[in-house]
């Protein structure tokens, strides 16, 4: 055994090289980037998709594989000139089909290959459905972030996603979070992404080390565990404990796995917002900081902060052969065009933006060297949404003020970071409106061959997208707000123009109250900024209106809409729901239907009832019902009253009161018998409940 380690090491000498920087693998995986973009044609009836491309001097000949919407390929050879702009016009293009263009050329002699990888596309269909998303919310965030987190999910089903939420609690292991992600699955088989918001488990897995340094050599996080749902992951034979880090360690046992690399792929797209231990931040705390992703995420979606459709490219490690670069080069054209990518210092970032950016560097937990730091983070400004940064150590993200996770913190911009070379990021997908998640499945799931090049360590488990799996890359600005109206035509329905420019005009969408999935009720986008739903199915229903328009990018074109907005039910002019649940709870009655005022004597004021869901008009009991034995507190909630947070509260004297403290919750739909409601019974599993005498409340404040 001990001959057998020796040989082990001085096998892992001749293969890397070390030094203060980083380690890198000599030429495995070398390789040059071709650029290329998708032009659609338009002659008459003839449609045409031109692939173009600038050559690489010395190369040969490029071969193309051209793989249609069934997943067919055929393949095509393109001669080479030189330098110049080689070209392939696909006249096989059929509108709304998707196709994938891989490029690849051998060296003439010595040298390495090149590759170039795009999607094209003209006129693809509107995605309407995008599946299910597991949101996982660590529990201690729930009460203070409800607003921010109703609102993400209101995005998220504004952007054709059903929502399937549960609040859990951070000592929850990652077996036990596994086993909630594939109840969910199993339960609803649709769901195809993760995410993971706040302090979650890491899960760890392999003896890795995908930076090349030998001390950083074990265990790294592998959230891709938790997208896995076929394999069985064991914890019996892996034993290395070379790592200069305790936690990077991995012997049997200790629940961490032995899976290096998952050669099955994976099932569920995973992404994770993790803003703890950043202290690099203070005075702003945890919760500040996932408040400011909030926030920002928020502001991207609706367009409310435009960003420039370009890219940057920084990469101080050019001169290794492994083109660690790869990833970016190939990807980028594809998205922004080929002259909408900049190689400049990572610090024109602090005043120019942009949609994409990679930055390579030797490095360290927080830091990449000659691109940025988590300190840097925390001070000044760094304008890019979606990064690829690339140093040793920084991939192994959970650490405190870990450079990945910082760069998420930043009070503008950064909504995903992800380790950018080992392996590539195919992120060329969202040219055609492909979500983050979409690309990480496409890192595990892609196989490596004579066309397709993904970079060192492909399928290894340490990729990870931190970042909020579910976004795209071109926002469509929506609507700012709307109403809808009961007349005697029906629902009239009336929004706010979206000042996004060169629209095809809007859809519009309405919601089963039970289920609160979107049917599109109009067959082509509309041009007014009104409509009538002259059968509406539902008392109750929900309205949303999307401004559709023909994206065109450097791969194509595809059907883009925006996100989603909610038209507010109205009545007698009011336009919000408390005016829509006055209408119908009180129905013409004459009794006061003041915030305050309680007409019906059984102490529970208006403001409460509406919350609450129950009758205004009737007494009754109290909905909050404490269970000492199973330690669950439990109470109703009107989900449609979404201008109003509960607020769950405890106190020993009447005089201090504190938010209840739960380590879980959960919900069940029950029926309803006050119109303009939908009511669910909430479940509150508390943390502890105090021995001495305690006292619990519902407090209801407006949003």
């Amino acid at each position: 055994m001990e001959l057998c380690n020796r040989l082990i090491v001085l096998l892992l000498v001749l293969l890397l090289v070390l030094s203060s920087a980083i380690a890198f693998g000599i030429d495995y995986g070398k390789s040059r980037s071709l650029e290329l973009e998708v032009i659609p044609e338009v002659s008459g009836d003839d449609r045409s998709l031109l692939v173009t491309w600038p050559g690489l001097v010395g190369l040969g000949d490029y071969h193309l594989q051209i793989i249609n919407g069934a997943g067919e390929s055929r393949y095509e050879v393109v001669p080479s000139s030189g330098a110049g702009l080689h070209a392939y016009r696909d006249t096989t293009a059929v509108v709304g089909e998707r196709k994938e263009y891989r490029v690849v050329s051998y060296p003439v002699g010595s040298g390495p290959s090149a590759y170039g990888h795009a999607l094209g596309g003209y006129a693809l269909p509107l995605t309407e459905d995008r599946g299910g998303v597991a949101l996982l919310v660590e529990s201690s965030q729930s009460s203070t972030l409800s607003e921010k987190l109703a609102r993400l999910e209101g995005d998220l089903r504004g952007d054709g996603w059903t929502v399937y939420r549960q609040d859990v609690s951070a000592s929850e292991t990652p077996p036990q979070l596994k086993a909630r992600i594939l109840t969910a699955h199993s339960n609803h088989p649709h769901i195809n992404t993760v995410f993971l918001f706040g302090d979650l488990a890491v899960p760890y897995s392999g003896n890795i080390a995908p930076d090349g340094h030998i001390e950083h050599y074990g265990a790294w996080p592998a959230d891709a565990y938790y997208g896995e749902l076929d394999d069985t992951w064991l914890d019996t034979r892996t034993n290395s404990t070379r790592a200069s880090r305790v936690v990077t360690h991995n012997i049997p046992g200790d629940g961490k796995y032995d899976t290096n690399k998952i050669y099955s792929g994976v099932e569920l797209a995973v992404g994770r917002v993790d803003l703890a231990e950043l202290p690099a931040f203070a005075p702003l705390t945890e919760t500040d900081l996932l408040r400011r992703y909030l926030d920002k995420n928020h502001a991207f979606r609706h367009r409310i902060d435009s960003v420039s459709e370009r890219a940057i490219v920084d990469d101080n490690l050019a001169h290794l052969s492994e083109a660690v670069a790869g990833g970016a080069r190939r990807s980028f054209p594809a998205i922004v065009g080929r002259d909408q990518v900049d190689d400049l210092p990572w610090s024109t970032t602090q005043s120019q933006d942009y949609l994409f950016g990679f930055g390579a560097g030797g490095g360290n937990y927080t830091s990449v060297g000659g691109i940025i730091t988590s300190s840097s983070f925390a001070q000044s400004a760094s304008k890019v949404c979606f990064n690829f940064l690339f140093g040793s150590y920084s991939g192994d993200f959970d650490n405190t003020n870990n450079l990945l996770r910082s760069r998420l913190a930043t009070e503008t911009h950064g909504l995903s970071a992800c380790w950018g070379a080992r392996p590539y990021w195919g992120v060329y997908r969202m040219a055609l409106g492909d979500t983050l998640g979409d690309v990480m499945r496409t890192v595990y799931n892609e196989r490596a061959s004579s066309y397709y090049n993904g970079g060192l360590m492909q399928r290894n488990v340490h990729a990870a997208l931190l970042g909020d799996p579910t976004l795209r890359a071109h926002p469509v600005a929506s609507s700012a707000a709307g109403s809808a109206s009961l007349s005697a035509s029906g629902m009239v329905l009336q929004w706010d123009a979206s000042p996004e420019t060169g629209l095809l005009g809007y859809h519009v969408y309405r919601a089963d109250e039970e289920s609160l999935q979107f049917t599109r009720l109009t067959d082509h986008p509309v041009l007014a900024t009104s409509f009538t739903d002259t059968l509406p199915s539902e008392a109750n229903a929900l309205y949303m209106v999307r401004a559709i328009k023909m994206q065109d990018t450097p791969s194509g074109s595809y059907t883009n809409a925006s996100q989603g907005t909610y038209l507010a039910r109205i009545a007698n002019a009011a336009s919000s729901p408390m005016m829509t649940w006055r209408a119908s709870a009180f129905s013409g009655s004459a009794m006061d239907q003041g915030n305050v005022a309680n007409p019906d004597g059984d102490e529970s004021p208006n403001l409460i009832e509406y919350a609450l869901g129950t009758d205004p008009t009737t007494q009754e009991l109290f909905p909050l019902t404490l269970s000492v034995s199973e330690g669950t507190l439990t109470y109703t909630e009107n989900i449609l009253a979404t201008d109003v947070i509960i607020i769950c509260e405890m106190s020993v004297n009447l005089t201090e009161w504190v938010p209840v403290s739960f380590d879980s919750q959960s919900f069940e739909d029950i029926s309803f018998l006050v119109l303009g409601t939908q009511v669910r019974l909430v479940t509150l599993n508390l943390s502890a409940i105090p021995d001495d005498r305690c006292i619990f409340r519902l407090r209801v404040v407006s949003r």
